[in-house]
């Protein structure tokens, strides 16, 4: 029902396809009787309410204003583009064989083919390098450091002088190994969601020694020694990237709307 209209308030009628200004002269439960001014003279009709707007008054002040004020109008213009999320970051578990080839991190950041260029490279970081960011110099996979500026490697930290035993263990930084590993992969998220275009799939290092066990897909430990429970939780984190990249590109597209 529309807002209540006193006699002689000034409204808007609908009335052969266009809204006219009118004045009401009667209201009743589901009609206004009002009167319209037209070319060929006066003429009083009775309409439904939805037919009908309320008018803003002279002399009024804003608090007073209704949404019955504002008259619809069609949208016009271009739809929004629709937003459609990319496809889902690969996951890509590499062991070393040998120089030269796939698993040789060294040899797959130069490569133009677009399976590795536009793929991110995973390694074993000491925490102090994964915090400062401050060398670019490292060995075993961690010989893509000086890669990381442009974008092709990242950092999970492993250890620090020596790899963690356990998901509990101080780091010396106000927080424990778990809690630096869950930082990590928070920037690993970052930086796909920021530049989502760029990557296709996201590389880490496993050991070959364990191509036959349960362990087959966990990260490896390389130069240093790493508990098992640290290096499973490593690699949980690193199978939900996926998804977890999905959620933050969802929540942005809601905050901006």
């Amino acid at each position: 029902m529309v807002q209540h209209i006193h006699p002689n308030e000034v409204c808007k009628v609908q009335y052969e396809g266009q809204w006219r200004v009118a004045r009401c002269n009667k209201m009743s439960a589901k009609t206004i009787k009002v009167t319209i001014e037209l070319s060929t003279g006066t003429n009083t009709l009775t309409v439904p309410h939805s037919k009908v707007w309320k008018m803003k008054q002279r002399n009024k002040s804003k608090r007073s204003r209704t949404q019955g004020e504002v008259l619809p109008t069609r949208r016009t213009g271009s739809r929004p583009e629709r937003f459609v999320l990319p496809a889902k970051l690969s996951i890509v578990p590499v062991k070393f064989t040998r120089p030269g080839c796939h698993g040789d991190y060294g040899w797959q950041v130069l490569q133009d083919d677009p399976y590795y260029a536009r793929g991110l490279h995973c390694m074993n970081e000491n925490l102090w390098q994964q915090m400062t960011k401050c060398t670019n110099n490292g060995g075993g996979n961690a010989c893509v450091r000086s890669f990381r500026p442009q974008g092709k490697s990242i950092g999970i930290p492993t250890g620090e002088h020596g790899g963690w035993l356990s998901l509990d263990e101080s780091t010396g930084y106000g927080m424990t190994a778990g809690g630096a590993i869950d930082l990590a992969i928070a920037e690993i998220v970052d930086q796909v969601v920021r530049h989502q275009d760029r990557y296709d799939r996201f590389f880490y290092c496993v050991n070959g020694h364990d191509a036959d066990t349960d362990k087959a897909d966990w990260i490896g430990n390389g130069i240093f020694h790493i508990g098992d429970p640290v290096r499973e939780y490593i690699t949980q984190k690193i199978r939900t990237l996926p998804d977890a990249i999905h959620d933050k590109l969802r929540a942005n597209r809601r905050a901006i709307r």
